[in-house]
């Protein structure tokens, strides 16, 4: 019997884990699916959807990320 556990252990374990990966994959796969919806969703709804999104993006972002300096910023420091 022992044998036969250690055996089948690591199988089944391999098997647990691929599992795992295809759930987070599908997960991940959902959340894509969802957040092209929405934006197609958006563009349907209004004309001036990228300018509304790109003015919500900013507004999030400076809400919740946070700040960095511009680009040209961090470019122009690194010069000589």
């Amino acid at each position: 019997m022992a044998q036969w556990k250690s055996a089948v252990t690591p199988a089944l374990r391999r098997h647990v884990e691929f599992q795992a990966v295809v759930g987070v994959r599908d997960v991940q796969a959902e959340v894509a699916d969802t957040a092209i919806t929405a934006l197609v969703a958006l563009a349907r709804m209004r004309p001036d959807a990228a300018e509304y999104f790109a003015g919500r993006i900013a507004e999030k972002s400076s809400r919740f990320l946070p700040q960095q300096p511009a680009f040209d910023d961090a470019v122009s420091a690194e010069l000589p």
